[in-house]
């Protein structure tokens, strides 16, 4: 999901990166949600922020415009291509998935599909990938006219907008004139909280920390980290009781504990670890698949066998088949006739 520095040791980011691949694992298999949540929800976050960084880390070390604009290039490509595989792999099940699009007729269904499709959701975490895409390639082209305190406010106001369209939007009445403009602009299918809408701020603080603008110490960090963890928790607390929905995907306080838990994260990176590089394909093999991988084990399980099953087995389920799948792909692609297997991360 990201582009490589071979100058710098980045094993402890690759680490991170896995680990954040089980959190999103234990957000979409419901894994003891009340304990959980919501700080599981910083997955998603520090995934763009190490995107951006490790991406923007690069192509400041590049001179000219021009081989900045290849990397972005090389880098835009890559995201896509991985997109487009995993997509047209899970197409079958995406039809299913969406087959409600069509109800009112196979034009209106056909536009709705390509308008998801270009918003990412070709897959359950799909959307990451093209929000990635669009962000970067924006805050590199925007970063060449405006200084990043405006890139920052622009994600910021983003960010809010999609913080209240996916958690305070239900602390209003429907009636109220503001969830009735939200309704007729969600009338195409678009969920705000799963776009460029959240994603640019991410990017942008990765940019923020691979041109070194965050400069508190660790100490000041771990304090910000340790009293953002608390009020992100007292926010979901307070929105789950009053609006009863507690698998939201934006808080505002995910926005200091991110910045200082990555802040955090980037001071320990130079540590090194073994097998960092099966640590980094693992982590994107199990994103991808993950999503159908509990969707598989949720629909023969409950719906064939008619049986409940607990979040955690199927937490353990996924977790052991996709981490499975991972090392297969990594000893198969050093086969001859099976490199092609590199695109699958």
């Amino acid at each position: 999901m990201e582009l490589d520095s071979k100058k710098e040791n980045y094993d402890f980011l690759d680490l991170v990166k896995f680990i954040l691949s089980l959190m999103i694992v234990a957000i979409h298999s419901s894994l003891f949600p009340m304990y959980l949540y919501p700080w599981l929800r910083i997955a998603i976050p520090i995934f763009f922020i190490t995107s951006s960084y490790l991406f923007f880390k690069k192509i400041n070390k590049l001179d000219d415009a021009r081989s900045q604009k290849i990397s972005l290039k090389k880098f835009t490509i890559k995201n896509l291509k991985l997109w487009c595989i995993w997509t047209l792999i899970f197409l079958p099940a995406v039809a299913y998935l969406k087959r409600s699009y069509f109800v009112n007729g196979v034009i209106d269904g056909i536009l709705k599909t390509i308008i998801s499709l270009l918003l990412g959701s070709g897959f359950v975490g799909g959307w990451f990938l093209i929000a990635l895409i669009e962000a970067v390639a924006i805050a590199f082209f925007l970063s060449k006219r405006i200084k990043n305190i405006y890139l920052l406010i622009i994600g910021l106001v983003l960010n809010l907008f999609a913080c209240f369209d996916s958690s305070y939007l239900a602390l209003l009445n429907t009636e109220h004139a503001i969830p009735q403009f939200f309704e007729k602009f969600l009338s195409a299918p678009i969920n705000i909280p799963l776009t460029i809408f959240s994603a640019f701020i991410w990017v942008i603080i990765g940019k923020l920390f691979a041109e070194n603008k965050y400069k508190l110490k660790l100490k000041w960090n771990i304090i910000i980290d340790s009293i953002s963890a608390i009020c992100l928790y007292l926010e979901w607390w307070i929105l789950y009781r009053t609006t009863s929905a507690n698998t939201n995907d934006c808080y505002v306080f995910l926005i200091p504990l991110c910045i200082s838990l990555f802040a955090i994260i980037e001071y320990f990176k130079s540590i090194k670890v073994a097998k960092a590089k099966m640590f980094r394909k693992a982590s994107i093999i199990i994103y991808v698949t993950h999503g159908i991988t509990i969707l598989g084990f949720r629909f023969v399980i409950e719906k064939i066998l008619n049986k409940k099953v607990h979040e955690i087995i199927v937490f353990i389920l996924t977790v052991s088949l996709c981490f499975s799948f991972s090392l297969l792909v990594t000893v198969l692609e050093k086969r001859k006739g099976f490199k092609w297997l590199k695109n699958l991360y």
